[in-house]
């Protein structure tokens, strides 16, 4: 029974991260569509909070919020958090700042694994020194992550759906 837990897991894991792929846009092409006009701007920073330092998560769900509002804050920020093994319970380490036209920000940080990480602090340390200003107070946050609806039966047996799906609704959400 274990096996098969594992098994649909990882397998459905594999579809949701093909399918994540399948329909993103780069960080380049968004930036550019940020930057075009097409898309209504409000006044604030959003920042898509991901627990990965791969942006697929939060492009997917920029353009989620594009497709079902049309609109973004004239800042959007992508904040890409990466766990770090040296130190574990360090809640906000070091910072990478990338700007991009259009108003999109992507940010790196590195907080040690077994650390809640702090994400006004990442925002705030990234500001220090250069040319991003961390608002608090016009800033909302978003926590980036998927939300399976159904897959093709093709790709996965009904039985193996069912357990992934289960097991998906399921995980315990990113702090």
């Amino acid at each position: 029974f274990l096996g098969a837990l594992m098994i649909s897991w990882i397998r459905g894991r594999e579809l949701v991260r093909a399918a994540m792929r399948f329909g993103s846009i780069s960080i380049e092409a968004l930036s550019a569509r940020m930057d075009s006009g097409e898309i209504a701007r409000s006044a604030g920073t959003e920042v898509f909070v991901v627990r990965r330092p791969i942006p697929e998560h939060a492009i997917a769900c920029i353009l989620e919020q594009v497709r079902r509002l049309n609109i973004l804050a004239e800042r959007v920020v992508i904040l890409l958090l990466d766990p770090d093994w040296a130190d574990p319970r360090e809640a906000c380490g070091e910072v990478k700042v990338s700007r991009h036209p259009g108003g999109l920000w992507v940010l790196r940080g590195r907080h040690g694994y077994m650390a809640r990480p702090d994400v006004p602090g990442f925002l705030s340390k990234a500001g220090d020194g250069g040319d991003f200003a961390h608002l608090p107070d016009s800033t909302f946050y978003v926590i980036a992550r998927e939300f399976i609806v159904s897959c093709p039966r093709s790709l996965f047996p009904s039985w193996q759906r069912r357990l992934f799906g289960f097991m998906a609704r399921n995980v315990l959400p990113s702090p």
